[in-house]
């Protein structure tokens, strides 16, 4: 198997780089060729188109962000290849719908080839907006945006080795800021249109204390859950429209925690969505607020295209000794074993097998 491994070095409190040290030592399997690649934010897009044709897999090790820029990369390519990732960021949507954030949990890098061994190849629908900006989670518009670009900002000033719960703590704490200075934006209108499955359009005024979300993804902003749970790949976006700042503080703590439901009203659902904003009204893009979107007076968002992305099983277990995760050690694991109809494994060489309803250690 030919690999391609983007890794952001400044993810998960800096453990991006222990992640790439350990994926280019001897530790790793010998049998899977690899290139192991620092991501660049200024040519990210440059490095996936040149690096990314004729691999078999790529490996994104990131956050949303990262991912998403990855795979405005992989949608330049005639044929790209299937993606799978290494959740090492703040939200992690996206691993959380497609089950890599779960593999991760339970195996770790030592136990990531397993898990890939006995994957599945899916479609996930990608998003425009415009000739060069596209999106893979969600978009957001008001509220929603201002309180990225407020966390966003900060973040550059904050060394990057920050704890990821602290990160967490950093979004909450800008999130309340923003509701309390709220009178500033009340006056920002912008304009909401989407056309639904039937072809029928619907328009919206709203103010700028208001939230457009347009999800793809079934859940949001670091594992809130969104229902009904939307499909990756049925060319449908999930429309969420809050009216105002408490609205905004339901729907993100749904699902999160045991005292709040997971019970979030039907979205509707569309096959396109126009934007129209007045300056000074914010924009993200899977978490992003992109200066090419921002300075755009009017969107339109619309499917791109499909892209090939693994999907691990969810009927694997992985069992695994207590101690850390190798890649954090440096050191091999003495025992692994999976239990589990259809399991995944790795042998001791490190390659990666399929096995069914027998038990395996080594």
């Amino acid at each position: 198997m030919n690999c391609l491994f983007l890794v952001n070095p400044c993810s998960g409190s800096g453990h991006g780089k222990k992640i790439a040290q350990f994926l280019e030592s001897d530790a790793f399997s010998r049998h899977i060729s690899r290139q192991v690649v620092y991501t660049d934010p200024a040519r990210i897009i440059q490095q996936v188109q040149s690096l990314a044709p004729d691999r078999d897999l790529v490996v994104i090790a990131g956050g949303d962000g990262t991912i998403s820029c990855v795979t405005r990369g992989l949608s330049q390519l005639p044929h790209p290849p299937p993606f799978a990732i290494i959740p090492i960021g703040t939200g992690n949507d996206l691993a959380r719908t497609t089950g890599w954030h779960r593999a991760w949990k339970q195996g770790g890098a030592e136990s990531f080839f397993a898990f890939v061994g006995a994957s599945r190849v899916k479609t996930i629908d990608l998003w425009s907006c415009g000739d060069e900006e596209t999106f893979i989670c969600y978009l957001g518009a008001g509220l929603d945006a201002e309180i990225v670009s407020s966390f966003s900002a900060t973040r550059q000033k904050v060394p990057f080795f920050l704890d990821t719960r602290l990160n967490r703590l950093f979004f909450l704490a800008h999130g309340l800021r923003t509701l309390l200075t709220g009178k500033k934006r009340a006056s920002l209108r912008f304009f909401a249109t989407w056309e639904d499955a039937t072809g029928n359009s619907h328009e919206l005024s709203l103010s700028g204390c208001s939230t457009v979300i347009a999800a793809n993804i079934p859940f949001y902003g670091g594992g809130g859950h969104l229902a009904p749970q939307p499909a990756i790949d049925d060319g449908l976006l999930d429309i969420h429209v809050l009216s105002d700042s408490s609205a905004f503080i339901t729907f993100f703590l749904n699902g999160r925690f045991p005292w709040t439901p997971s019970d979030q009203k039907a979205a509707r659902r569309a096959k396109s969505l126009s934007l129209r904003h007045e300056d000074g009204v914010k924009i993200h893009l899977d978490g992003s607020v992109r200066d090419t979107v921002q300075k755009a007076p009017f969107l339109v968002v619309q499917r791109a295209r499909s892209l090939p992305v693994l999907i691990p099983p969810e009927d694997t277990r992985i069992h695994i000794d207590n101690r850390k995760p190798s890649w954090i050690l440096g050191e091999k694991r003495e025992k692994a074993c999976v239990v589990a109809p259809g399991s995944a494994s790795v042998s001791r060489d490190g390659r990666p097998r399929v096995t069914h309803h027998r038990k395996i250690t080594r």
